[in-house]
C-alpha cells in the first residue's frame, strides 16, 4: 500500500492499495514522479511525499466490530502510521448476527421440521444428525438478542 501525504495538512491525499509505479505530482497540470521500485518514502513536489504505511490491525472479538480509521503522520520521519480500531457491536448488530447465524442453521433444519419435531415428537428423534441439528437450532434461538 502506498499513501500520498501533504506536508502542511498532514493529511493523506491519496491512497493505493499497491505500490505504484508513478505518481501525479499535486498542484501542477500533470507532471507525474515515475517511482516504481524506488524505496519510501519519496518526496513528491515541494510539499508531499510519498510512504508505505505501517498497518495497525485492532483484533475483533464477537462482541466487537470495525470502528473508525486512525491515522498518525511524522512528518519529520515522513512515516505513517494507520490503525483499525474496534468499537463495540450495538443492539441491531447482535441482531443482524443472530439472524445470519438462524439462516444458516435453516439450510440444516427448515423451522417447519423444526416445530414438527418439537410439537409431534416431543423434540425426541431417532436420527442422531437431525437431534443434534434440532438441539443446535434451539441453543441459538435461545440466544436471541
Amino acid at each position: 500500500m502506498d499513501v500520498l501525504v501533504d506536508i502542511d495538512t498532514q493529511e493523506l491525499v491519496n491512497r493505493w492499495n499497491a505500490p505504484q509505479g508513478r505518481v501525479r505530482i499535486p498542484k501542477t497540470v500533470g507532471d507525474v514522479v515515475f517511482v516504481k521500485d524506488t524505496p519510501r518514502p519519496i518526496d513528491i513536489g515541494p510539499d508531499h511525499f510519498l510512504a508505505e504505511p505501517t498497518v495497525v490491525d485492532v483484533p475483533l472479538d464477537d462482541n466487537h466490530k470495525r470502528g473508525p480509521e486512525e491515522v498518525a503522520v511524522d512528518v519529520v520521519e515522513k512515516t505513517v502510521t494507520i490503525t483499525n480500531t474496534t468499537i463495540p457491536k450495538d443492539h441491531v448488530d447482535l441482531v443482524r448476527d443472530w439472524q445470519k447465524e438462524m439462516l444458516q442453521l435453516d439450510v440444516v433444519m427448515p423451522r417447519h421440521f423444526e416445530d414438527h419435531i418439537e410439537h409431534v415428537h416431543g423434540g425426541v428423534t431417532d436420527n442422531p444428525f437431525q437431534q443434534t441439528a434440532y438441539d443446535n437450532k434451539k441453543i441459538v434461538r435461545g440466544r436471541k438478542p
